[in-house]
């Protein structure tokens, strides 16, 4: 199947928008000190898929359109389980969940499913080998990690 190519600026702006993104949501270690059960599981997770996005920037560099539906994927399994991870009284530290999941539980549960729509379409595209495809769904998962991160996530 052709591959539809992108101008190396392009390429490189886009790659430095999307580094912005993901260095907008990653989770330092540090959080993580301190944290059992739940509250560690779903920071546990956030940042395999902070690692993932990482992954898949790395991989449509050197366009392994595979190893993107891959990652995609397995991305997936995380964002349809995410509303799970947080039930009632896990907001303890060092938890950065902000109290609006629970005050605005159908709000966070949206961009949930928007986080999880945005993989399945990021998936598609990887599977059609379009570059513009894929960076596109791509910057569509960054966007949807920090709009969450913004209303959902303590500073």
């Amino acid at each position: 199947m052709p591959v539809k190519r992108i101008s190396k600026s392009q390429f490189l702006k886009i790659m430095a928008l999307t580094t912005c993104l993901i260095g907008s949501f990653g989770t330092s270690l540090s959080a993580h000190q301190g944290a059992t059960g739940i509250v560690k599981e779903r920071m546990d997770e956030f940042s395999k898929a902070r690692r993932q996005m990482k992954q898949m920037q790395r991989a449509l560099q050197n366009d392994q359109f595979e190893t993107i539906a891959d990652i995609s994927a397995d991305m997936q399994n995380w964002a349809q389980n995410m509303v799970n991870s947080f039930p009632e009284g896990s907001n303890i530290s060092p938890s950065e969940a902000s109290i609006a999941i629970w005050r605005d539980k159908a709000g966070f549960a949206n961009a949930a499913a928007f986080y999880n729509d945005s993989l399945i379409k990021l998936n598609e595209a990887a599977l059609t080998y379009d570059r513009e495809a894929v960076i596109t769904a791509y910057q569509a998962v960054g966007q949807a990690c920090k709009s969450c991160h913004k209303n959902y996530r303590q500073r």
